[in-house]
């Protein structure tokens, strides 16, 4: 986890980054899809409600070097 800044909105958020395209065996990571879904269902049900942290957005990495590409969550970040 990384604690950044949204350029946006200039609030603080949480970053989680993700295993890479490239390392994982079959494409996108299922691991990573689940935990989305997940937390966006669980966004959806009140999870806020029970101490769930929000998912805000996925992000993927743009840049033209494809073994530096890199997929991040990005939460509110809370103390």
């Amino acid at each position: 986890m990384y604690q950044a800044r949204d350029k946006q909105t200039g609030d603080i958020v949480a970053l989680k980054r993700c295993l890479p395209h490239h390392e994982s065996s079959d494409g996108f990571p299922l691991t990573t899809l689940r935990e989305i879904t997940i937390l966006r269902e669980l966004q959806c049900a009140g999870g806020q409600e029970h101490g769930i942290i929000g998912l805000k957005d996925v992000t993927v990495s743009s840049r033209y070097d494809i073994s530096h590409n890199m997929m991040c969550m990005l939460f509110g970040f809370h103390m």
